[in-house]
């Protein structure tokens, strides 16, 4: 089976963009974390087994697109929030 890896930037973005706006107005990780969560179980259900790996390696595509943005912090505190609970 092959990852839409379009459909998972998609749900990667819509869903936790908001909450890294959050976080770095706030340093408060735990919105962070729940849409994570939250966003991770909506991948899991509709893709197939390499979906974890396929969520690691966007959200690293992120981190070094918002390298020079003010999300960039937001999207790697996202990445290690995400590799504690999702281990590949």
């Amino acid at each position: 089976m092959h990852v839409n890896t379009e459909l998972v930037a998609r749900l990667i973005q819509r869903n936790i963009t908001p909450a890294i706006h959050y976080f770095e107005q706030t340093q408060d990780s735990s919105r962070l974390e729940h849409q994570i969560n939250f966003c991770v179980q909506q991948i899991i259900v509709c893709l197939n087994s390499d979906t974890v790996a396929t969520i690691k390696a966007l959200l690293q595509y992120l981190i070094a697109k918002s390298q020079h943005s003010s999300e960039h912090s937001g999207w790697r505190k996202a990445f290690d929030l995400f590799n504690d609970k999702y281990k590949v």
